[in-house]
């Protein structure tokens, strides 16, 4: 049973044997496309179902675990929050296309479904367009893909249309009459091979109007786009097709940008992000999140330098005050957790274990003066001796 969530829906109570699934969580509103140039005739939650429901192997409600988180990535690269939310009484495994007869996964590993899920969010992207840039993108990308034939047939039918792209353009009739190792089509009702490797089309070579030259289908490279959401973001930069994908800026409707690199339209590799409120980051991302080694400063003169993990600080790092103390250690989660040591700005300095921000275990203060004094706490409240 899948349905589409609206404001104030309140949660289902399916009887027993039932999955319910809507295209978001209670609150929130699903997206039918992207951006603009977004032309899929299904919302972005149906897609991602159809692309994932074939399979083989794959228990229903690992599917729909996928579909949420992928989902939920694809609303990210447009400053949208949307994640289906499951609500589920089934009994026993579903499967739309069941295991093999050996009882695993026809589809081999969990990196080759991964892949593959991968080629299908290129693909939907490049139908999305509906233009040559992008069939030829997935070409490039994907040269044996599943859907290549499809994207050569596109492509045959756009240049049947009268899409036939001019080659380096030559200067005299004699540059055309040089040319005869051109393959050329003559006509649109010619047939045209979709399995065929692309012929090259020979240097200085003229196209003529009405030619079909399947030359077209020449690896495409990346290409610098401006492109507007429907939430009023905007990017201008790198793209291979309609996926952004190389370096450039991201512009959110509030006022907050990424300058840096990406790939399939997520923040990924180095980049700097400022937001309106006065702090800036600057460091690695992974797949939308800043994840890796960063530097990040607050408006109000705090500075975090050390490792992030899902946009948060996580693992080792150092956290300056502005009140010119700082906190050297283990953070998780954004906050203090597991042993460190806390600078105070007069010189005094506490090493011990900390969690959720505080201090909370057994430590040493150490006074500027030299003295010390061993000290346990309980969630920030020193213990008595």
């Amino acid at each position: 049973n899948v349905g589409g969530a609206s404001r104030g829906l309140s949660p289902p109570d399916p009887p027993k044997g039932q999955m319910v699934v809507y295209s978001a969580s209670r609150g929130q509103q699903g997206l039918d496309r992207l951006s603009d140039a977004d032309n899929h005739p299904n919302s972005v939650f149906t897609r991602e179902f159809i692309s994932r429901m074939r399979q083989p192997g794959l228990k229903l409600e690992e599917l729909v675990r996928e579909i949420q988180d992928s989902v939920e990535r694809l609303a990210r690269t447009v400053s949208h929050e949307q994640r289906p939310a499951m609500y589920n009484e089934a009994r026993g495994n579903f499967y739309f296309f069941g295991p093999n007869a050996a009882g695993t996964p026809a589809a081999a590993t969990g990196a080759a479904i991964n892949e593959a899920l991968r080629e299908d969010r290129f693909w939907e992207d490049t139908k999305s367009a509906g233009n040559r840039d992008g069939f030829e993108a997935y070409l490039d990308q994907y040269p044996k893909g599943r859907y290549a034939n499809l994207a050569r047939a596109n492509i045959n039918r756009l240049i049947a249309a009268g899409g036939a792209v001019t080659a380096n353009r030559a200067s005299s009739a004699a540059n055309v009459a040089s040319s005869a190792a051109m393959p050329v089509i003559p006509s649109a009702t010619n047939s045209v091979n979709a399995n065929a490797p692309p012929p090259r089309v020979a240097a200085g070579a003229t196209v003529q109007p009405g030619d079909l030259v399947v030359a077209a289908l020449s690896p495409q490279q990346r290409s610098v786009k401006k492109l507007n959401m429907p939430n009023g973001d905007r990017y201008e930069g790198e793209a291979i097709g309609v996926v952004r994908t190389g370096k450039g800026i991201y512009v959110f409707a509030n006022g907050d940008k990424y300058e840096g690199e990406l790939l399939d339209n997520f923040f990924h590799g180095k980049g700097t992000q400022t937001y309106v409120n006065g702090d800036t980051y600057e460091g690695e991302y992974e797949n939308g999140n800043k994840q890796g080694r960063g530097i990040y400063r607050f408006a109000n003169g705090d500075r975090y330098e050390g490792d992030f993990f899902n946009n948060a600080k996580n693992g080792k790092g150092i956290h300056f005050f502005a009140s010119k103390g700082r906190y050297e250690g283990t953070f998780q989660a954004g906050v203090q957790a597991g042993a460190g040591t806390h600078f105070y700005s007069n010189g005094d300095k506490f090493v011990g274990q900390f969690a959720n921000g505080v201090r909370h275990g057994k430590g040493l203060y150490n006074f500027a003066g030299g003295q010390t004094k061993p000290q346990e706490f309980d969630y920030g409240t020193e213990k008595a001796n």
